[in-house]
Formats: C-alpha cells, sequence, structure tokens
C-alpha cells in the first residue's frame, strides 16, 4: 500500500512530505508558519536595492541606517514588526509600504 504525499516539499531535500509531519526522506520537519515570510533584514535589503533609484527609499535606508546607530532599540522594534507581518514577497513588502 502507498502512501500519497500532499502538501508540501521538504526544503532540506525537496521530497513531497505530509503537512505538519516531518519529512519521510531527513525528518525535518515542515517549517513553522511563524517562520514562513521575510525577515525585517529581508526588508531592509529590499529598501537598499530600492534606494539606487527611488528617492522616497533612499531616504528610508537613511533613516534605517540611523536607527541602527543610534537607536538599536528602535531599530529591533522595526525589524520585529517587519518579520511579524509575514511578508511572502517582495510585491507584499513594497504594497504595504505604499499603500
Amino acid at each position: 500500500m502507498y502512501q500519497v504525499m500532499t502538501g508540501k516539499t521538504c526544503k532540506g531535500c525537496g521530497a513531497l512530505q505530509n503537512e505538519g509531519e516531518a519529512c519521510p526522506n531527513c525528518s525535518r520537519p515542515e517549517e513553522p508558519k511563524e517562520a514562513r515570510g521575510m525577515t525585517g533584514e529581508d526588508c531592509v535589503k529590499i529598501v537598499a536595492q530600492l534606494s539606487r533609484s527611488q528617492g522616497f527609499y533612499g531616504r528610508m535606508l537613511r533613516s534605517i541606517a540611523e536607527l541602527r546607530e543610534y537607536d538599536k532599540e528602535q531599530y529591533q522594534e522595526l525589524m520585529d514588526y517587519w518579520t511579524g507581518k509575514h511578508y511572502s514577497d517582495v510585491v507584499d513588502f513594497i504594497m504595504d509600504l505604499e499603500g
């Protein structure tokens, strides 16, 4: 009898795995939903890339750099906020910023 795998692909080895179960090949558990999405640092990298072409993002990057240097607590709050938004991709992040 065959077991039908439904759901996700293991990020470790690429094998199919059932939702919420460990990978049958490498025993890596499915990544928790809280860990999915972009991190705050990913968002900063996007802002840095966009800063080369748009003034809004250049000013934002400068403000982020000032926070990082002079107000580490507020910088960490921003990183936690962006991470907590669980942006699925670059477009999701930009739409939130510009929306």
